[in-house]
């Protein structure tokens, strides 16, 4: 038999008890790592055309303790500025630790602005200007 334990938000150090018929339980301990750091990896600062999706993707990097990479945050991302898109708004972190998504800029020439936000982490701020 095998079931799935997902750990809690509580506390680092969580424990499980499990039996089997008669037989005396086990105790199982498991360490959570909670995300510590959210930085934006790739794709800042771009220059690109009006209502055109930028050159390059967008990735934040989500790390826990000793910059351990975690997989399955959710990031999410929106525009706060200038218009424009970024798909998809909420994306899991792979197994690098890294959320990748692509920004259309707004129709407008001018400065556009995102956030990218996970967990309870201060949001990391986007910047892209839009050209005619």
């Amino acid at each position: 038999m095998s079931v799935k334990w997902t750990l809690g938000q509580a506390a680092p150090l969580q424990s499980l008890s499990a039996a089997v018929g008669d037989s005396p339980p086990v105790t199982v301990f498991a360490n959570a790592l909670f995300p510590s750091s959210i930085i934006v990896a790739q794709g800042n600062n771009q220059t690109g055309k009006s209502a055109q999706s930028l050159p390059n993707n967008v990735v934040i990097r989500v790390t826990g303790d000793n910059n351990v990479p975690l997989i399955g945050i959710a990031v999410q991302f929106q525009v706060i500025g200038g218009g424009g898109a970024i798909s998809p708004q909420t994306v899991l972190t792979n197994a690098f630790g890294e959320a990748t998504v692509k920004w259309t800029l707004g129709t407008i020439a001018g400065p556009n602005s995102a956030t990218a936000s996970a967990y309870t982490l201060n949001p990391v701020q986007l910047s892209a200007t839009a050209t005619p």
